[in-house]
């Protein structure tokens, strides 16, 4: 379980050396407070605190299913970890608004690198726009963003966070995106995590939703957020920044970002797979059912051969059940 208290030292007990040096080398991140709360341009490394989100994964991989699927649909499976623990959104750096002239928001910062990251907010943007080489090979590995940040790994939402959010710490990637795995971490121990997937496609009762996570958080209350019908799509917690590092310290209250309050009863999604026609194999989709056999696997004998579209039984299983695909080998 999680440390009762997040708030020590740099609040999660996270021990980095910080180094400014960067390396020189979409669309989430949905805030209240109208077209005017974000301050493009601002200076990195000046703000009060910290918002650190969650996604439920199940819920938000329905669009793609719907287009598809894709490369985030083709590497998501209910036996996934994303499928019944929150996954990774972002690390955001966030203002007092009254001692930034209103602004709620750093965004697109004028870095400390030197790199001016408005110049990020449209696709085809400079190479800091980015993760670089040596974030990539850091973090993009089954057992940290294929694992715990699907998003990251397989759309735009990597470069999205770091170009908006990281680029206003005054940090370098590596370091951003390592403070966004420990706090991540932390998080992922403590009790809310833990009635999460304890209810994967239950509905909940919202005043059970919140004392579950305001339990490993000081007593202090995340923002949920949900989408249609009530279903939770996000997690919302938020941080003091210490003074001297911005490392997230103290857990602050955010319940003032909580649309799910609306709701009797919040329902936590269960992700069955993208439905297929059931005798049609699609891209990025999970196909019919088979039975894998490696002296027909692929050849003219595979039973899938039978089925539209589809041109073999993929060797790997998903709680012990095999799919057809279309993917060749």
């Amino acid at each position: 379980m999680v440390a009762r208290s997040l708030g020590l030292s740099l609040g999660l007990g996270l021990s980095l050396s910080l180094n400014l040096a960067a390396s020189h080398k979409h669309q989430h991140h949905h805030r209240s407070g109208g077209s005017n709360a974000g301050e493009d341009g601002a200076k990195a490394g000046a703000f009060e605190d910290w918002i650190f989100a969650l996604e439920w994964q199940p819920q938000w991989i329905e669009g793609h299913c719907n287009d598809g699927g894709g490369k985030l649909g083709a590497n998501f499976f209910p036996d996934s970890y994303g499928a019944t623990h929150l996954s990774l959104h972002g690390l955001w750096p966030n203002y007092i608004a009254d001692q930034h002239d209103g602004k709620s928001w750093p965004q697109f910062c004028a870095g400390a690198d030197g790199n001016d990251y408005t110049q990020c907010k449209s696709s085809g943007g400079p190479d800091f726009c980015y993760p670089n080489a040596a974030a990539l090979e850091a973090f993009n590995v089954t057992d940290r963003w294929m694992k715990y940040a699907l998003e990251y790994s397989w759309t735009e939402l990597a470069s999205h966070e770091w170009a908006k959010h990281g680029g206003c710490t005054g940090w370098n990637q590596t370091y951003f995106f390592r403070v966004a795995e420990q706090t991540y971490s932390k998080l992922a121990e403590g009790p809310g995590f833990d009635f999460i997937a304890d209810n994967v496609g239950k509905s909940v009762a919202h005043e059970d939703l919140v004392k579950a996570f305001s339990s490993g958080l000081d007593g202090k209350s995340p923002g949920f957020q949900c989408a249609k019908n009530c279903e939770l799509s996000e997690v919302w917690t938020k941080f003091a920044a210490d003074p001297e590092t911005l490392l997230p310290a103290a857990p602050m209250d955010h319940s003032d970002e909580d649309s799910c309050g609306k709701c009797d009863a919040v329902k936590i999604t269960k992700f069955d797979g993208c439905d297929a026609p059931a005798d049609t194999c699609v891209a990025g989709q999970q196909g019919p059912t088979c039975a894998y056999d490696p002296a027909t696997a692929n050849t003219d004998a595979d039973p899938c051969k039978a089925h539209q579209d589809c041109v073999r039984c993929a060797k790997s299983d998903h709680g012990g059940t095999h799919y057809c695909t279309s993917a060749p080998l």
